[in-house]
């Protein structure tokens, strides 16, 4: 739902600060405190987050769908509505100042930040332009990132069980987790 239509944002720098600290704040609630080895409870740090996403975040999906939506754009047929909206230049007489960074801005400084050179050559091959991009298959299958995540739960449940003092507080997240557990921990039916 955050990044609903991202494909024809123009990322400011606020913008990109904003989703990323709301990225860290859910990533934050998602993980829950953790018990460290002394037996204290901390919250996860920015590099134990970025280890655990595989150092994916969200500015970098909203430049990868917006790749491919220029890659798509390219595409269609000169006739088209949209096409036809994008390479449209209003005759006005522009105001005074800097002008505001637009899409197309954005979307070439991603390319050449890419180092794509022949775009204009990749972007009819649909494959080659979402290699390039980084659209392709991830890496790990979806059984697999189902099987790591039962097992970090599994860890998580194991340590609130084994370092629980019988507080309020731990008998309803150990009650929740169990809750939860039901749909990571058992395959389904």
């Amino acid at each position: 739902m955050v990044t609903y239509d991202c494909e024809t944002w123009v990322l400011k720098e606020g913008i990109k600060t904003e989703l990323s600290v709301f990225e860290r704040k859910v990533l934050r609630r998602i993980c829950g405190p953790t018990k460290g080895k002394d037996g204290t409870w901390r919250i996860e740090s920015n590099e134990e987050l970025n280890r655990l996403t595989g150092n994916k975040n969200i500015i970098n999906h909203i430049k990868k769908q917006r790749l491919a939506w220029f890659g798509h754009l390219h595409r269609m047929p000169d006739n088209s509505m949209v096409k036809k909206v994008y390479e449209w230049s209003p005759a006005l007489i522009r105001s005074l100042g800097r002008p505001k960074n637009r899409w197309q801005d954005d979307v070439k400084s991603d390319v050449t930040r890419k180092k794509i050179t022949y775009w204009k050559d990749c972007i009819r091959d649909r494959t080659e332009w979402k290699t390039l991009v980084g659209k392709g298959k991830t890496s790990r299958s979806a059984s697999e990132r189902r099987r790591r995540r039962r097992r970090r739960m599994y860890k998580y449940y194991t340590d609130m069980r084994r370092f629980s003092t019988g507080t309020r507080f731990e008998k309803c997240v150990v009650r929740r987790f169990r809750r939860c557990a039901n749909v990571y921990l058992h395959k389904p039916r």
